[in-house]
This record gives C-alpha cells, structure tokens and sequence, in this order.
C-alpha cells in the first residue's frame, strides 16, 4: 500500500471498531487520540501555522499499528469470502495443508491466485473495494507478481499488464530475508556480512574502550542478523565470518556468543512450537508437508525438502534430548519419541526400553483398556525391570487430561532461548560449586579496564576475596 498510515480514513477507522463490538465510549476515545492531533512545519528556519489533519493515523504512535491490523482485516476476510465462494482458489502446499490465499504483515501482503484472468480480476476488484472504502491505495511501482514454472509466458505478460506490475526476476527481498533461495545458500547470505562490515566501518575502534566495543557488538551487531537466523538455518560459513568480523573489532570477550550457536537456538525454537503441535498456519503447513501423520517426530525429511524445513529438523535431536513429555490419562506419546514422566514424576527415557520394541507403541497402550491401570504384562515386556517398577509405583489416577512438553532447565517448563543456549553448551558451562561461587563475585569484567593486565589483577583481588589469600605477581601474557 502506498503511504498506508497516512490514507487510512478517519471515518473508516470508527466503522471498523464498532464492527468488530467496541463499545461507543471505547471508540469515542480511539478517535479523540487520533484526530485531535495537530501538526506544524518547520520553514527557513520558521514554523508555519499549526494545522488538523483530516484522515491518517500518525507512524510511531505505538496505538497506529493496532489500529491499521484491525482495519486490513475487513481485507483480509473479503478475499477469505471471495475464496469461499470459489471464486478466488488459493495455494495449497501440499495436499495435507490448508489453502493459502493471502499472507498479510502490516501494510504488506502477499496473494495466491491461479494464473487466471478471472480469478486475477476478482483480486483486482476486491482491492478497489476495500481501497475505497479505506483510503487505501495500491503502490503500483512496489508491487510484483510471481509466475510458478506451469504458467505460460504468454499469459504471464498478460496478466503482468492486467495488474501494471513487474514480474519477479528472483532476487526481491521481504522484510529484510531473500524470498528466493538458491542452492548457494553462502551466495545467498552474503549480505549479512556486508552489512555488519558496513556498520563496523562506521566506527572509530581505536577511540572506543573494551567496553564500549562489547556494548557495541552485544546491542547493535547482534541484532543486525538476528531476523535472518530466526528463519534460516544460516551456512557455518557466514556465521563464521560474522565471528571473525566481531574478534577483528574486538579481539575476544566474555559474555559474547557465537553466531552460529545462537542461529541454532533461535531455530531450535520454531522446532519447539512445531514438537508441541503448534496451530499457527506455519506449523499446520510445515507438519502437513514433511510431518509423519501430522507429528515432527517421525521420519526424517526428503533431499528436496525446503532449506527452512531442514534448518528445523537439524535441531529435532537438540529439543529431544533436553525435553520432556508429561503424560496425559489418554498419552499419544510414543516410547521412543523421547523422555516421558508420569505426574509424580517418575522419569522414563528410551534408554530404559528393552530390544525390538515398535516404534508405533505409545505411552497410552500402557494402559489397560475402560480403567485406569497399568497393563503390567506388556508394561514387564517392553520395560527393563527397574523402569517397569517405577511406572507400576505411580499413581496412574492423577494423570492430566492431555500431554503437554516441558523443557527441561526452564522453571515454567516453556522453551527460552537464555535456557537453550546453556543446554547447548551445558558440558562447556559445567562448573563446580566453588566456580559457580567465584562467578558471582561482583567484580567487572576486564574489559572495563583500559588494558588486560588490569583486568587480570582486579580478577587475582576476586580470587584472593574468595581464597582468603594473597595472590601476588600476576602477570598477564598477550
């Protein structure tokens, strides 16, 4: 949409809240913070008269957003109804997935249609509805359309002049990702770390202390790629290179992680809403297309699968390991999908199964059929002893009603990403208590210090504070 915030119609704003069951005193006083705003302009120097603005909803206002969602949502089940009536079809991953017909962030919208003049045209004649009923406008010279393999040429340019917009060439980027993905991936993320160079250039290093620069890097070079790595299963050699731009500025220091590490954290925990049968689209669409039976545990994926679907399944092993089933009366947990407990907190693992046992069995066979007990004879066939004791002692009367996942090192049982990254690396991090102890002390970090000799002594004053003794020629070797 061209200047969406700015179009956006006053009047069509107090329709939409009343539509959607805002009471009048609510919607009196969204349309008071929206339309009692004045503006002035600043001329040579001079400001102009003060004046109202009729229609718009101001960018950086935090309530602008809310409202413009709200509004796009009359779009939004427009073509749901369109769709419905048959007469706009949509695109379906696979044949176990929903239909696709629009995919909407903010202002920005992405349509699925048949590569067809009429179905095009309905497109085209719901988006001049909604436009004038909105104050929306199309932007003509921002907007492109994309032709799958099994379109013809002809009708391509056919409809790429229907709609006066530009066909894709295949290198268009969507919210800062590459919407095109080639078999060189390291080609393809490339510009991540132009990027980060780009910005580093910008900064005087040698005028910067220790501190500075890993302030720098931990608030302001880490976000850089951090959209990109919640997607995309990024090559080690990009993040490489973004680990040797960051040892360049800075050398090393504590405390600053490893791209590559938090790359497969942040992926690890799309792969954590797609294990607890997440129902957003995505992961309806993800499980429906590689899922076995609807489930992320099952087989493994394709050579053709898709680079997200891959980067995803990588961490399957990851969240398997430092995760836990919690039964339901009715589990559909099955025995070699990972750990289980029972709610008293008796632990099984796959470890504690015996030889030959079928992956179809789940937690819910171990239970009798029409009461709730334990079927001791299969539980004593597939279990070695001392688990088959452990699951006969639980009190199968206060299992839940559904099975529900915890991760294991989170006290809420939910996936954090601070928790994955030290259970990433829990063998590095694995400290005695007198470490532990000496962690905590509350001393800077060397890198508050104009150089490292410093930094060591002020981390001798810790230890002799901890020891109780004196540590006397400490020496620093660079």
């Amino acid at each position: 949409m061209s200047k969406a915030y700015d179009r956006l119609e006053w009047a069509f704003v107090a329709k939409v809240l009343k539509a959607f069951g805002f009471d009048d005193w609510f919607c009196g006083l969204i349309m008071e913070c929206i339309s009692t705003v004045t503006f002035q302009i600043l001329v040579n120097g001079g400001l102009t008269k003060s004046f109202k603005p009729e229609r718009g909803l101001r960018q950086g206002d935090p309530l602008s957003p809310y409202l413009f969602i709200i509004c796009s949502e009359i779009l939004s089940r427009l073509i749901s109804e369109k769709e419905r009536q048959g007469m706009i079809t949509g695109y379906r991953v696979s044949s176990n997935d929903p239909l696709v017909s629009h995919l909407m962030y903010v202002d920005d919208t992405i349509f699925f249609t048949r590569a067809d003049i009429t179905e095009v045209d309905t497109l085209q004649d719901t988006l001049n509805l909604y436009c004038s009923w909105s104050g929306q406008r199309i932007n003509v010279n921002k907007s492109k359309i994309f032709l799958s393999k099994n379109c013809e040429s002809n009708l391509g340019i056919a409809l790429s002049d229907f709609l006066g917009f530009d066909i894709m060439e295949g290198d268009e980027f969507f919210l800062g990702n590459p919407l095109f993905v080639s078999g060189n991936r390291a080609k393809d993320f490339h510009f991540i770390i132009d990027k980060v160079r780009n910005r580093m250039e910008g900064w005087r290093a040698k005028l910067l202390s220790q501190m500075a620069r890993t302030v720098l890097i931990k608030n302001v070079i880490s976000a850089i790629p951090i959209y990109s790595m919640s997607i995309f299963l990024l090559p080690k050699s990009i993040t490489d290179a973004l680990d040797a731009l960051v040892r360049l500025f800075w050398w090393t220091g504590l405390g600053i992680r490893k791209f590559n590490d938090i790359n497969f954290c942040l992926i690890a925990k799309l792969g954590w809403q797609l294990a607890k049968n997440g129902n957003s689209l995505w992961c309806q669409i993800m499980l429906g297309k590689y899922g076995h039976q609807g489930s992320f545990w099952g087989r493994n994926l394709p050579r053709i699968a898709f680079g997200v679907a891959r980067g995803i399944w990588k961490t399957k092993d990851f969240i398997k390991d430092n995760s836990i089933w919690i039964i339901g009366g009715n589990s559909r947990v099955k025995l070699w999908q990972g750990s289980w407990s029972c709610a008293d907190g008796v632990c099984i693992n796959p470890c504690d199964l015996n030889p030959g046992v079928v992956n179809d069995i789940t937690v819910g066979n171990l239970i009798s059929d029409g009461e709730p007990s334990w079927n001791i004879s299969l539980i004593e066939r597939l279990c070695q002893p001392e688990a088959s004791n452990k699951i006969l002692s639980s009190y199968i009367s206060i299992l839940p009603d559904r099975d529900s996942l915890m991760w294991k090192s989170s006290p809420s049982g939910e996936f954090i990403l601070k928790n994955a990254y030290w259970d990433l690396h829990f063998d590095d991090f694995s400290l005695d208590k007198d470490c532990r102890l000496l962690w905590k002390l509350p001393i800077h970090d060397n890198s508050s210090f104009g150089n490292a000799s410093k930094g060591v002594s002020r981390l001798a004053l810790g230890w002799e504070s901890f020891l109780g003794i004196s540590l006397v020629n400490v020496s620093c070797v660079m």
